[in-house]
C-alpha cells in the first residue's frame, strides 16, 4: 500500500510537471507574442488545464517571482465561461 507521504510527494511531483508544461507551452509563448506586438499584458487560458485550480495558483507565484502581475480570472454566466491567467508587465501594475 502506498503512504500518504508516498502520496504527496507523487502529487507534487505531478502538479511542478503540469506547471513546467504549461508555462513553457502556452505563457511564455503568450507573453513572447504580446510583448512583440508591444503590448503590456497578455490573457492565457486555463480551460484545457486538468487542474486548472492548483496549476493557475501556481503559475501566479511564478509570474509574480519573475516580475509580472497576474491574477487568476474565472468567471461564469449562464453563457460564458472564462478561466484563464491575466498578465501584466506594465509599470503602473507591477
Amino acid at each position: 500500500m502506498i503512504t500518504a507521504e508516498e502520496a504527496r510527494k507523487l502529487s507534487f511531483e505531478s502538479v511542478n510537471a503540469q506547471l513546467k508544461e504549461y508555462i513553457d507551452n502556452s505563457v511564455t509563448p503568450a507573453i513572447q507574442k504580446a510583448a512583440q506586438r508591444g503590448d503590456f499584458r497578455t490573457t492565457v487560458g486555463l480551460k484545457e488545464i486538468k487542474n486548472y485550480a492548483i496549476i493557475g495558483k501556481e503559475a501566479i507565484k511564478v509570474l509574480t517571482m519573475a516580475g509580472f502581475n497576474a491574477k487568476h480570472v474565472y468567471n461564469s454566466d449562464q453563457r460564458d465561461y472564462e478561466n484563464h491567467l491575466d498578465i501584466r508587465w506594465d509599470k503602473e501594475t507591477c
